[in-house]
This record gives structure tokens, C-alpha cells and sequence, in this order.
């Protein structure tokens, strides 16, 4: 597969400077093939005819031992290529329910433990191993371990991205193998670039390089890693995958050389690379009969009709090939270790004489035939009468003769198809030297000097027995025939020479070869000891034995004379190695079509056929019609294949099939479009074969850049005795139409299908007139009425919208064709024009099958605003979602940057419990890069619309608008019910359906997703724009949407050719929206107004000593922000505090700016006058409350602190005795019932209550006091309206702080003196002063006791008698009024010892008597 060489050609081995012919300070070795021709394929290409004899080179050079890094790094590389050998196998696996698939990945899992399990060249008992290849080898080891435990216990989920992901780790530790590995991965059928990790050092060998040599240039390289065809004695696991083995090379051009699209070559070559001891049993040399010739070609020219060295000028008798070096037979010297076998013999070298044209079917010969004027105007023959294009003297016409195996039909003509007369004749003026005219004119002048007319004629090759290879390896093998035994070539240096004689030949040469043989068995290849090196020869040479000696390969004359002209380097030996058992394959192409040939955004493709490339044969296929699609369906059979390698080998390594995709435009000229390449499935043995299926190979164009797809499969079946009796593989293809198809196992199922459109409009057509819509699938076409005013309306008509195609489609997803969307221009006089067409390559995605009974009727989209909503939507919107009040105090702390920091997972924000209520998710991508969002397109889809010929500038020529997923569908007709091509199944009338009016905005309207593009997931309802549903975007498509809506009128917003509605962007809600709308920024705090009353303390520690030693504090409370210790402020003091109570009725105010998203305040100020930009400083927002003892002459002490976070803060006492210092506690162990609550201030408002002090006493916290406090958090709104001032200032209110009640203590001891000891001794004799007390009680108790007892007893033992007065009546005032006198209740008081008395007489006291008369005055009178 090569271009076309004029000169002949050779190769060059070289690795560093050992084998450069070109760098004489390096002994000269055998690196370098015999000078070959190319000869033409019968198609475009050509190839070199090496057949069965092959070239060899070998090249001895000098390197450092590092064959313990290359072993490691082999086996790195053979675990590295089953891996990625059984992953492009589990790619290929398009189905996931395959059962092969699961197979597959226990056979990838199986195989990489197994690698992984091989342990590496230990590098710690290696010599010459440096540091770093030590740690480069514990790397390795345990990067291998780690990918064996994994693969263990790997599960069959994600399994291409987890064998990806443990490839990429492979390849980082593995070296850059640089673009010749690139071309060999590409030649084994791998497309795709792999990710090269970084460059390794200490390789200590350089790569090898092959070269092409035209003209003593070098013209096309290849580079192959020394690594890879390494041997080793460890084995074949630590030796190079290709060593020994053989491979295809793609050689390329140096960059900025070379023809475009074109490969120099494909080279297959088997190379070795290794020790020269272990060199002995090289199976490479095994392969067939090595041969080592040192040859040399005589040289003769024809002076005076004779045949001799007169008139060779400057050629030499003897020479090199191209007849520049010198190389007489008798300086030729056998190098050491080897001997002449025989004499010399002259063999001719039938590679250089075979015909170019040798495989060509028929060969167009011309001569032009030349006259000049004479003297008197007249014309006659020139001096050159018979001429080539190019003015060199041919054989006259009449002369040239028909070679063997060819025939003419016709003879010759005059060609009057170009610009001559009537004749033929072209007419010129001739310039001196050559008097060859430099223009040509078909008019002739009186001044012109010269003419020419071309005779022309057409030879066809006989068809023969044996194919045209094989008549070449028939020619070549060939002894001499009858006439030749001198072996003599005919013609001039510079052209081709020919075995039998020319009328005009002027020069002739033979070569001359003499065979060399190895002197015995050194323990090493002989090959290897083919070398000759100048300073060895002079080392070793001195004297006048070395002048007299002739040096080997003619060096003498090369290197002893200092005054040469000629420098090149001397010629080695030749080494060939001749095979004589051919093996013959068929090979058979199966082609069904190409995809995706979209290239710099060009679509249309005119005339594509397929040339496919084996070896030295290519074939094409038919030659389609204009189409972005094409199908071929044809097979092509390359029959009687001739490889001389072992079958064996090349089913291992086959050669590769090269597929190349052509277009044929109007005026027949082809152009490459790309190319792929694989290696065929090899078949041995027919019982064996199964049809390959046809998989999607890239097209590529250059290394890396895709143009394409191309669906075929490739098999290589070798030909045996019993295929040759049958033919089966040629028999089961069927023959169509002049060409081969595809057999029937691989041919595509084809179904009867319906694909319905509904076209919408066009959009940013630049140049339209009148454009109306082509759609083509493969020969099915229809078209939509134009568009009459494009400018005002791009729609389509709504009566001609709807298309429906009934095609025969594949079922196979993989076998379906494109379908062509091309848009039509019609302007004036019936002229059309395609401005624009798009392909749609994959229809699964719009499949559907209305006939099937779980078949779901795609629902049209709601434009149009509708307050109707389904009773539980309303019910979960009116219940649910505003019913949560506590998700709602956690509202103003969650912005846009929350959501953000949540999402990607990132420690810069808060995380609340209601986390997940918020969420937004995070792509790495733009949107309309994420395949859910499909680009963020309107309802309607838009497809790309490219022009036929390219426009770097603007490739896009327009929009083509369908809606879609939901009016476009592919389905297939049930029983021909398809009647209508304007409604579809199930009554669905597309034709009728179109939006009134837009919503919400022209940028979200346009959208598929309306505005639910970077909304929360929550489904809560946000801001004015809130969506009523609350679908991911796959589940929207096929349903009904429905929003509350507002805008202008959407046809309005449509009819702009420029605008359109394709790629506008889609507003979020009102949390989200803030970036897509570009507002949002850096977070900024809010201004907040911190007011603290400080009521009262209990409890604080008592640190002063009073002249009557009681404990005593004067006490007073500072307060603070945390980060604004600037703006401290502290209350009056609380003198001669007793019991640790102080009352203080102060308050405290700070400002802040507070950001409730990070819960921080943020402070801005500049660091230095002279700075430009203010600081940002964010802290906590933390009240710092800190009680004091005031000290005049000493500094004060410190009693107690209090660090309140503002964000999340204890809630208060309600009472000093429940205030303890586990309300502190930052990580508590109680139950979490038992906890203390927690809250926000921000959220809460205003919160009153006790909070403990604690202070630092033994490297443990205690409790040093209670602090009541009023802690209220305003807006700086809320704070103008409410006003305060500071401590007990004006204004003093909200609330109204009264001076506290505190007992007067300046000179007490002077004003209350008793009270003040009193006070004194109580607390300090209280026990002693309750004990004398009750003692004091007690004895005067018993003083009492004594004192009374003996009266007590003297009168109760004496008794002394009672002087009585006489009994008194007493009357029962109350009761006589209603009882008689003798039942009165006057109650006597008889005593017998009593006598009455008559000398005193009783009375009534008139006072009691009076009273009672005015109280009852119906009371009689008393009697007597």
C-alpha cells in the first residue's frame, strides 16, 4: 500500500547510530535492503515484489545491560494488553442482557488477578539498579496487588468504567511509547488513543527505527519501542510481545512532508532483539534458507556499434546498483568467520526487470510523433522524430511491439481530443538547448518551429491459466532463457532496463554475486558477525601488509584515499532468506454500510464507494448515488492470496485489512475520505468457521481525528486441498446484479416501518427565498410545501406539516439507516438549490410500537396557562409542604452557595439536618452538554443544517425545528391500518395541534425542560416561577406539563429568522436562578443590632476581704463580640456584694453584619491607609459575657466567662436555682431527652432567662456564677424603628431600665453600727448565740419551776375554807318571754351550807337595764 516511487527503493535498520549508512564514524553493518522497484496493485497502490525471498539485516551495537527493567516492563505490558484486549472485547457487547457479557467480565476479572498475582524482577538483590527503580518496583508491586484484591471482589456493576479505571492506573505507571506505538496499536484494529502516561526514564535503549530510502533521501519512518521485541531468557512473558513474531509497521512521513491522506507503506516485518549469545537457536533465521551474497554489477557502453568500457564517462566498470560506488570484483575480501562458497556467477536480478504495469488489466502506450520546419518552410522530421511526453527519444511506433501476454484491439490513433487542429497537431517555438517548445498552441503561426501529435493505443492483458501473482513469482523464479545466459540488461541509468535488447540502448550491466558461508559453529548467529569497522581494521592492520592487502567490501579505495569524492558509505553484503513453501488464502470483506460522515460540519457525500486494501491486492466495491448513509451490502473475494509465512503465525498476527471510504464527484474526480483498519478472523480449518458479525470499525483520516463509522467484517480463510476441491466459502455468497452480497446469516432483518414528522420551521437561514423541507430515507423521499414568506413566518404550512415515509428499515439497531433532512431553496424560473441538510443516524431513541397493548399515548406539552390542578397535588401543596414550619426557620440560612457546597460536597457551608430539603445537583458540564437535557432545546428539536462544500467560517448554515421525543416516531403499521398520512394511530391528529402562547419567558419557554433546569430537587415550591411538577427530565417527556404562565404571545417570539428559539438559556428558580441570571456573587452579611440586658448575678465568687474578714466582691460585667473586641463595653460595679448578687439593669448594644449561610460575621476593613482594597474577615458570631471584681489600687479580678453562639446557644434558666454549668456542655453524655435545647437567635428573636459563668480552676471548668440576661436580635430596619441607647442613656427604652435597688454602703460602720455588728457577730457566732439562747430559756424555765412549786403544794395539801356571799338569782332574759315564771329559767344556786340572808338586799343596775330596753323594748320589767 504505497505511492507511486519513479526510483527504486530501499529500507534501513537503525537503532541509535548503529546501522546510520549516513554517519561514517560507525562501523558499517548489513542494515539495509537490496534496491527494489514498485509495482503497481492493478488499482491506485503499489508494493514492493519481495514474494518468496525476503530481506534480512542484522545490527550489532553496544548498550548497557538493562535487562532487568525491560523484564519488569514486559510483563507490565502484557498485563496491561489482556486487559485491554478483554475490555475492547466487553465494549463490543452492545446488548447488557448478552449472557456472553457476564462471561466476559469473569473472564477479564480472571485473567487480571492471574497477571496481577505474577510477581515483578525484584530490583533489591539487581546491582546495577538505582534508587529510583527500586521504588518504581514497590510502585509497581503494590499498584499489582491492589488491582488483584479489587478484581476479587469486584461485582458485575459499571463494569466498563471499572475496567477502565484499573487500565488507566496500569498505564501511569507504565513509560510513553511514543507514535510508532500509536501506529501499532492502530494496526491491531484498537482505535482510539490511549492515555500515554509520563515519559520513563532510564529506558538505556533507544527505539528502532526503519526507514524508506528514495533517491539516497529518507523518505518515511517507522519507530518501534526497543522494549517491545526484546528477548529474554526469563521467559516469554518478560520478553517484548512482538519479538520473534511477525507484525504490520505503518510507516509515516516526518512532520511537514509527505503527501496528504496518504501512507507511505505498510510494512510486515518479524524482528529480534537480544544478546548475540543467545542468538544461536534464533528460530527467526529457522524459517527458511538464509543466504549472504556480496554482489557487484558490471558495467558496458555502445561506442561505435560495439559493446566495452569506452564511453562509461564517469560510471565505473564495476558499481553498486545505482552505478555510483566502485566495487571491483577483486577487492572483495570475506570478512572474519566467513569463506567464499563458489566463484562469481552472474544471476539477473528479475526483481528490477519486472513491468511496472505487471498487474495492470490494460495499458494505454502513446508516442509523439515530432516534425520540424526546414529552410524553405516546409515541414519535416525533427532530429528526435519519436518522443515521450517529456521530449526523451522512444521507440518509433511502427517498432514498439505487443510483450508477451498482452494483445491489441485496436491500432494506433491520433488523439484530437485535446487542444490541437483538425490533425492533431500542436505547434510551438523551440528553445535552445533542448529545442524543446515550453508551450504549445493548437493554431499554427509562421513563427513557430516545432510540432507534435500523439499517437495513442490500448494493450489488454491475455487471460491466462494463473493469476497475475502468479505469473510475477513465475517470471521471478524463472532461470535464463534462451539468449540470456550472459545475463546482460538492457538500457540506460535512469530508466528501466530490459533482459533483451533495444534498438536505441546505449547501456548495459550484469550482476554478479558470490555466496558466502559461515567457517564453523562460534556459539552465536552467523548473520551477527557480518560487520566491518574502519578503526578495528587500522588498529589491527598497520604497515606496509595492510596497503598491500585488500581490504573486505572494497574499502580501500572508499577509505585510503583522503581525497575521494565519493563519501557514501561501502557496500555490505546482502542477506536474504528465501521461502519455498506458499500457503494461499481467500479472503472475504463483507461491507454493508457507512454512518456519522459529518466532517468540519460537512454533510453531503456524493458517490462513496469502498477500496479495500490487502498485502498487495485491492478491490472496490459499486459505486453509489449521492447519500450520507451509504449501504453497499456487498461482499468482495480476494481468491488465490499468496503469504509465505506459517499459518500459524499468521492467524496469531494477521495482515491487516485496510477499508478505505471514497466520493466520486460530477467530474469523476475521487477524493479519500478515511480510512480503517483490523486484522480478519483467521480460519485454519473450515469445520471451524463461523461468519464473523460485522461490527462499526472508525474511518479516520489522520491518527486520532474520526470521520466516521463503517459497518463490515473480514475473514481469511486459508486454502487447503479439500477447500480447493470445493470452494465451499465462495459458494454460500450469492451473486446479484454483478456483485457479490451478503450471505443470508449476516444480512439485516428488514420490517415494513412507518417514520412520522411533524416539521415545525426553519431557523438562522441566512440566504432563503422560498425553502421547503426534503426528507430522504434510502430511496423513500417526500417534501413539504415551501415556505411563501420565510422573512415573516419560518413555519412550515400547517396543512403539508406532517410526513409520513412507509420504508423497510432493519430491526437491528445496529444495521438502521440515517434519515435526511435536507432543506430546498426555490428560487426564480424553477431554479432549487440545497442550502442545508442534517442527518438523524440513530431513530431508536423515537421507536414506538402503537399496535403493542402496554403501548402509553405520548401527551402533547400545556403552553397555555391553566389553574386546574388534581385534587392530590393540591392536597400535598396545601398539607405537606407549607405545613413545615420547622424547615422554614432554616430558610434564611440556605442561599444559592449552600446548595452549591452541599452538592459538591465541600466543607464551606453549613450542614443542617435539612440538608437533603435543599439540594441542588452539580454537573462538571454545561447543561446543554448533559445527554438528560438534550442540548436545553424547546419542545421543538433542532437539528443542524450544513452546507454541501465547506466554510471554515461558518459551517452551520441553519436550524431545522421538530418537536420531538414527542411528534416524531418511528412505528410499524398493523395490517396496512395506516390509511392517513395526517393523523396518527389512536386518533392522534399532529396536524392540529399548535401553542398559543409562550410561558413565563422567551428563554424558558424555548427550553424542553422549562424552568426546572438547576432547581432544587426538593419539591418545594419556590418563588413566582414555581413548576407544578416536580419530574426529573426523563420523566417529563410523554407527560402532561401545566404552569402558571405570563408572557408575550410565542409566535411572535418564533417568526425571528435570527433568533429563533434555538439555544437560549433557561432561568432557574428564585434560590438557583441567581447565577444563570448573573447576579450571583460573593456572599455578603446582613446588618444586625445585638442588644443585651444585664439584670442581675447570683452566685459569683467572692475574692475580697473586708475589715471584718468577710468575703466581699465588687462586681461588674464586660461584654463583647468575638472579633469586635474594639467595641467591648462593661456595666457600673456593684459595690460590697455580700452574697454574690449584684443588680445592674445595663444595657449592652453591638452591630454586626452577619452572614447566616456560613454563620460568621464579616468584617471589612483595610489593612493600612494606603490600600486600595478592604480585608474580609469572617468569625464566629459569639457573645462573650465576662464577669469582673473591681480593685482600685490593684488590677481587677477576673470571676467568670460566658460564650454564647449566637447561632446556637443553650436555652436560659428560667430560675437561678435551675441554672447549672452542664447547660455548657459542648459534647454532653446524658440521653438525649435529658439534653439541654438548643437554638438560634437569629431565629428566635428575644430569649430571658440565666446562664452559668464558669471559670478554669484546676485544668477543670466550674461554675463561678449566674448571669440573667435579655438577649434580642434586630434587623437595621427593625433597629430605627426601635430605638435604644446604651447602658441607662437615652433613649431608654424597649424596655425602660430603671437605676437598680442597691443598699447605700459608704461609711455603714457609722450609721448603723449595731446593725452592722449585729450583722457581724450573727454570721460569725450564729451557732454559739442559738445554743446560749436555748440554754438561757431553759434554765429560767426551771427558775420558774422552783420558784412556784412549794405555794402549789401548800395549797393543795392545806386546803383552806372559802368565804362565800349569798346565792344571786339569774333570769333567763331571752326565754320568759315565752315561758311562765315557774317554768323560768331562773337557776338557784342551792348550797345546804348556805342560809339566805335578809340584812342586804339585791338591786338591778339600771345600765344594763336601760340597754336592754332600747334593744327589746317589749322586755318586762324584772320582778322581784
Amino acid at each position: 500500500m504505497m505511492p507511486n516511487f519513479e526510483d527504486l527503493i530501499h529500507f534501513e535498520v537503525s537503532i541509535g547510530h548503529y546501522g546510520n549508512k549516513m554517519d561514517l564514524n560507525y562501523k558499517p553493518l548489513v542494515s539495509s535492503t537490496q534496491y527494489s522497484p514498485v509495482i503497481h496493485d492493478g488499482n491506485i497502490y503499489h508494493y514492493v515484489p519481495w514474494y518468496n525471498i525476503k530481506p534480512v539485516v542484522a545490527v550489532t551495537s553496544n548498550w548497557e545491560d538493562v535487562s532487568f527493567r525491560m523484564n519488569c516492563l514486559n510483563l507490565l505490558h502484557f498485563t496491561r494488553d489482556r486487559l485491554k484486549a478483554n475490555l475492547d472485547t466487553l465494549k463490543s457487547t452492545r446488548n447488557p442482557k448478552d449472557p456472553a457479557l457476564l462471561c466476559q467480565w469473569e473472564k477479564l476479572l480472571r485473567e487480571l488477578v492471574e497477571d496481577c498475582k505474577r510477581p515483578l524482577p525484584c530490583m533489591t538483590d539487581q546491582p546495577k539498579a538505582t534508587n529510583l527503580d527500586r521504588k518504581r518496583w514497590q510502585l509497581r508491586s503494590l499498584l499489582l496487588q491492589e488491582l488483584a484484591q479489587k478484581a476479587k471482589q469486584a461485582m458485575p456493576r459499571d463494569m466498563v468504567a471499572t475496567a477502565e479505571d484499573w487500565l488507566y492506573r496500569l498505564n501511569a505507571v507504565l513509560p510513553e511509547v511514543g507514535a510508532a506505538h500509536t501506529g501499532l496499536e492502530l494496526g491491531a484494529g484498537r482505535a482510539g488513543p490511549d492515555v500515554l502516561p509520563p515519559w520513563q526514564p532510564q529506558m538505556g535503549l533507544p527505539d528502532v527505527m526503519i526507514w524508506l530510502v528514495a533517491k539516497e533521501q529518507r523518505v518515511a519512518y517507522a519507530q518501534v519501542p526497543a522494549h517491545s521485541v526484546l528477548f529474554s531468557r526469563a521467559g516469554a512473558l518478560h520478553s517484548g510481545r512482538l519479538c520473534g513474531k511477525i507484525q504490520t509497521l505503518l510507516l509515516q512521513y516526518p512532520e511537514g512532508e509527505g503527501q496528504k491522506d496518504v501512507l507511505p507503506a505498510h510494512l510486515r516485518v518479524c524482528m529480534w532483539l537480544g544478546n548475540v549469545t543467545d542468538s544461536k537457536d534464533l528460530q527467526l533465521l529457522c524459517q527458511g534458507d538464509m543466504a549472504v551474497y556480496a554482489e557487484t554489477y558490471e558495467n558496458q557502453a555502445k561506442y561505435k556499434d560495439q559493446w566495452g568500457q569506452q564511453g562509461l564517462y564517469r560510471c565505473p566498470n564495476f558499481s553498486d546498483v545505482m552505478g555510483n560506488k566502485t566495487l571491483p570484483m577483486t577487492e572483495f575480501q570475506p570478512p572474519l568467520g566467513w569463506h567464499w562458497q563458489d566463484s562469481w556467477t552472474v544471476e539477473p536480478q528479475r526483481r528490477l526487470l519486472l513491468d511496472t504495469d505487471i498487474n495492470k488489466s490494460q495499458v494505454l502506450e502513446e508516442v509523439y510523433e515530432n516534425q520540424g520546419r526546414d529552410i524553405r518552410g516546409a515541414w519535416g522530421p525533427a532530429a528526435i522524430p519519436n518522443t515521450d511526453v517529456n521530449g526523451q527519444p522512444t521507440e518509433a511506433r511502427e517498432n514498439v511491439k505487443c510483450p508477451q501476454g498482452w494483445h491489441f484491439k485496436k491500432d494506433w490513433v491520433v488523439e484530437l481530443n485535446h487542444a490541437v487542429d483538425s490533425k492533431g497537431w500542436e505547434y510551438g517555438v523551440g528553445i535552445p538547448p533542448s529545442g524543446l517548445p515550453q508551450v504549445w498552441s493548437p493554431v499554427e503561426k509562421t513563427y513557430h518551429s516545432c510540432r507534435r501529435r500523439r499517437w495513442a493505443r490500448v494493450r489488454f492483458r491475455n487471460r491466462g491459466e494463473l493469476s497475475r501473482e502468479q505469473e510475477t513469482v513465475s517470471f521471478l523464479q524463472l532461470g535464463p532463457a534462451e539468449g540470456e545466459e550472459d545475463g546482460w540488461e538492457y538500457d540506460a541509468f535512469g530508466s528501466k532496463f530490459h533482459l533483451h535488447p533495444q534498438p536505441r540502448s546505449r547501456f548495459r550491466r550484469r550482476c554478479w554475486r558470490r555466496r558466502l558461508v559461515p567457517d564453523k559453529d562460534k556459539g552465536v548467529a552467523p548473520v551477527f558477525l557480518l560487520e566491518g569497522s574502519l578503526a578495528m581494521d587500522l588498529k589491527h592492520r598497520a604497515g606496509k601488509e595492510e596497503e598491500s592487502k585488500p581490504w573486505p567490501w572494497g574499502l580501500d579505495r572508499q577509505f585510503r584515499d583522503p581525497q575521494r569524492q565519493d563519501a557514501r558509505p561501502p557496500n555490505m553484503p546482502f542477506i536474504y532468506c528465501t521461502f519455498n513453501k506458499p500457503h494461499y488464502y481467500q479472503l472475504f470483506c463483507y461491507i454493508y454500510q457507512a454512518r456519522n460522515l459529518v466532517s468540519n460540519q460537512i454533510l453531503t457525500f456524493q458517490g462513496p464507494f469502498i477500496r479495500v486494501v490487502f498485502l498487495n491486492h485491492s478491490q472496490c466495491t459499486q459505486t453509489l448515488r449521492s447519500s450520507a448513509g451509504p449501504t453497499w451490502a456487498q461482499t468482495l473475494i480476494f481468491q488465490h492470496l499468496l503469504l509465505y509465512e506459517n499459518p500459524q503465525d499468521t492467524k496469531e498476527s494477521p495482515p491487516l485489512v485496510v477499508l478505505e471510504l471514497w466520493q466520486r464527484d460530477s467530474w469523476g474526480k475521487e477524493s479519500l475520505w478515511g480510512r480503517s483498519m483490523w486484522p480478519p478472523v483467521v480460519w485454519l480449518d473450515l469445520q471451524d468457521r463461523i461468519l464473523p458479525p460485522m461490527r462499526w470499525h472508525p474511518l479516520m483520516k489522520e491518527l486520532g481525528k474520526e470521520e466516521g463509522e463503517i459497518l463490515a467484517s473480514c475473514e481469511l480463510i486459508l486454502q487447503t486441498e479439500k477447500l480447493g476441491e470445493k470452494q465451499l466459502p465462495i459458494l454460500s455468497v450469492p451473486w446479484k446484479n454483478g456483485a457479490y452480497t451478503l450471505p443470508k446469516s449476516i444480512q439485516p432483518t428488514i420490517k415494513r416501518m412507518a417514520i412520522e414528522i411533524l416539521a415545525w420551521g426553519l431557523r438562522n437561514m441566512k440566504k432563503a427565498s422560498s425553502p421547503q423541507l426534503l426528507v430522504e430515507f434510502g430511496e423513500e423521499s417526500l417534501r413539504t410545501e415551501p415556505i411563501r414568506d420565510f422573512q415573516t413566518n419560518p413555519n412550515f404550512p400547517e396543512s403539508e406539516s406532517v410526513l409520513v415515509l412507509i420504508v423497510l428499515m432493519p430491526t437491528e439497531e445496529a444495521y438502521a439507516l440515517p434519515l435526511v433532512v435536507k432543506v430546498v431553496d426555490n428560487w426564480a424560473f424553477g431554479q432549487q438549490t440545497v442550502t442545508g441538510q442534517a442527518n438523524i443516524d440513530f431513530l431508536q431513541p423515537y421507536f414506538c410500537d402503537p399496535w403493542a397493548q402496554d403501548y402509553v399515548h405520548p401527551k402533547l406539552p400545556r403552553l397555555s396557562g391553566k389553574k386546574h390542578q388534581d385534587f392530590l397535588g393540591y392536597l400535598s401543596r396545601k398539607f405537606w409542604f407549607k405545613s413545615s414550619k420547622a424547615e422554614d426557620e432554616y430558610e434564611h440560612e440556605v442561599d444559592w452557595w449552600s446548595k452549591l457546597f452541599w452538592a459538591t460536597d465541600e466543607h464551606k457551608s453549613l450542614k443542617y439536618k435539612y440538608k437533603d430539603y435543599h439540594t441542588l445537583k452539580v454537573y462538571d458540564c454545561e447543561l446543554e452538554a448533559v445527554p438528560a437535557f438534550q442540548g436545553l432545546q424547546d419542545f421543538c428539536q433542532t437539528f443542524k443544517l450544513y452546507q454541501e462544500q465547506p466554510k471554515l467560517d461558518s459551517p452551520v448554515v441553519g436550524e431545522f425545528k421538530n418537536p420531538n421525543p414527542l411528534l416524531f416516531m418511528v412505528w410499524g403499521p398493523r395490517r396496512n391500518a395506516l390509511h392517513s398520512t395526517s393523523c396518527t394511530p389512536r386518533g392522534w391528529c399532529l396536524s392540529t395541534w399548535r401553542p398559543a402562547h409562550c410561558t413565563v419567558t422567551a428563554s424558558q419557554a424555548s427550553t424542553r425542560e422549562r424552568c426546572k433546569c438547576g432547581w432544587t430537587s426538593s419539591p418545594r415550591s419556590w418563588g413566582l416561577l414555581a413548576p407544578q411538577s416536580t419530574s426529573t427530565p426523563e420523566s417529563l417527556n410523554g407527560r402532561k406539563l401545566s404552569w402558571e404562565l405570563s408572557c408575550p404571545e410565542f409566535p411572535t417570539l418564533s417568526k425571528s429568522t435570527q433568533g429563533g428559539l434555538a439555544g437560549l438559556s433557561a432561568l432557574t428558580e428564585a434560590a438557583a436562578g441567581e447565577l444563570l441570571l448573573g447576579k450571583a456573587s460573593e456572599r455578603s452579611g446582613h446588618r444586625y443590632e445585638l442588644r443585651c440586658v444585664i439584670w442581675k448575678t447570683a452566685n459569683v465568687d467572692l475574692v475580697d476581704d473586708n475589715l471584718s474578714r468577710e468575703k466581699t466582691s465588687d462586681i461588674y460585667i464586660k461584654g463583647w463580640l468575638y472579633g469586635l473586641e474594639k467595641d467591648m463595653q462593661k456595666t457600673d460595679i456593684h459595690y460590697h456584694s455580700l452574697t454574690g448578687e449584684a443588680n445592674f439593669n445595663w444595657r449592652f448594644i453591638f452591630t454586626m453584619d452577619y452572614l447566616a449561610a456560613e454563620r460568621v460575621c464579616v468584617q471589612s476593613q483595610k489593612d493600612y491607609i494606603w490600600s486600595l482594597d478592604a480585608t474580609s474577615m469572617k468569625f464566629p458570631a459569639r457573645l462573650i459575657i465576662q464577669v469582673w471584681d473591681n480593685d482600685i489600687f490593684s488590677p481587677d479580678d477576673f470571676l467568670g466567662v460566658l460564650e454564647l453562639d449566637l447561632s446556637d446557644m443553650p436555652l436560659p434558666a428560667r430560675h437561678a436555682q435551675q441554672c447549672s454549668i452542664r447547660m455548657m456542655d459542648a459534647d454532653p453524655k446524658w440521653p438525649y431527652f435529658l439534653q439541654y435545647k438548643h437554638f438560634s437567635l437569629f431565629k428566635k428573636k428575644t430569649v430571658t432567662g440565666w446562664w452559668p459563668c464558669q471559670v478554669l480552676d484546676g485544668g477543670k471548668w466550674r461554675l463561678s456564677g449566674k448571669v440573667k440576661m435579655s438577649l434580642e436580635i434586630l434587623s437595621e430596619k427593625e433597629a430605627l424603628i426601635k430605638p435604644a441607647g446604651r447602658g441607662q442613656s437615652e433613649p431608654n427604652q424597649y424596655p425602660t431600665l430603671h437605676p437598680p435597688l442597691r443598699p447605700y454602703t459608704s461609711f455603714i460602720w457609722l450609721r448603723s453600727p449595731v446593725q452592722h455588728f449585729c450583722s457581724v457577730f450573727w454570721k460569725r457566732y450564729r451557732f454559739k448565740l442559738i445554743a446560749f439562747m436555748v440554754i438561757s430559756i431553759l434554765a429560767l424555765l426551771l427558775f420558774n419551776f422552783i420558784y412556784s412549786a412549794p405555794h402549789y403544794l401548800a395549797m393543795s395539801w392545806i386546803k383552806p375554807q372559802l368565804q362565800l356571799y349569798p346565792p344571786i338569782k339569774i333570769f333567763n332574759i331571752i326565754t320568759s318571754l315565752n315561758t311562765s315564771n315557774a317554768s323560768s329559767s331562773i337557776l338557784p344556786t342551792q348550797d345546804p351550807n348556805l342560809k339566805p340572808t335578809t340584812d342586804h338586799e339585791w338591786k338591778l343596775h339600771p345600765g344594763p337595764t336601760n340597754h336592754l330596753s332600747n334593744i327589746f323594748p317589749e322586755l318586762p320589767a324584772p320582778e322581784d
